[in-house]
């Protein structure tokens, strides 16, 4: 029987093969005993996890490109992003799946609040903007004074979250961000 490896944040508590019998720890009922290779589940955990990966990356082409534009158009972007399959999970868990509309996102960084409600103007302007996701964050006077414009747009059937904010909004909200997953915001 082996023991789990002491670094409880290595990605092979989860993709790896601990007892090396052919199932993935994740769906290993016994992941310590080369003996005993039983499924927990009919469902594969680390099959669906690749799927859930696959679907994210599939919003890579589309936010590169919208990020390009904005760019070319003299926005401050800063490098999109694809949410981690970990956090799309841990965010699954919170919302229906299909209601997720930030697995991809850019940030917009502006020097004032009316500079922001500019760029959702040029964004309704350029992208589908779904009109129901435009989200005043500014005016809800978030924990640790975390303020911005979060806007979905749709792009080839993806969907994506555009943050506008001031970068100093921005960089102190770095620090609260673990925080804030945590809920101790």
């Amino acid at each position: 029987m082996s023991c789990p490896p002491k670094d409880t944040k290595n990605r092979s508590l989860i993709a790896g093969d601990f007892d090396k019998d052919g199932t993935k720890n994740i769906d290993d009922k016994y992941p310590f005993d080369k003996k005993r290779s039983e499924q927990k589940d009919e469902l594969s955990l680390a099959n669906e996890m690749r799927i859930i990966r696959k679907r994210a990356l599939e919003h890579r082409g589309a936010i590169n490109k919208i990020q390009h534009q904005i760019k070319q158009d003299g926005y401050n972007v800063s490098k999109a992003r694809l949410k981690t399959t970990t956090s799309i999970i841990n965010k699954w868990r919170r919302k229906y799946f299909a209601n997720i509309r930030d697995i991809a996102g850019i940030r917009i960084y502006v020097d004032s609040q009316e500079e922001a409600w500019q760029v959702v103007d040029y964004l309704k302007a350029n992208y589908n903007v779904i009109p129901d996701e435009v989200e005043d964050v500014f005016s809800q006077g978030r924990a640790g004074g975390y303020g911005a414009i979060h806007v979905i747009i749709e792009e080839d059937g993806n969907y994506f979250e555009v943050q506008i904010s001031t970068k100093e909004i921005f960089e102190k909200a770095k620090g609260m961000h673990t925080k804030y997953k945590l809920g101790q915001l």
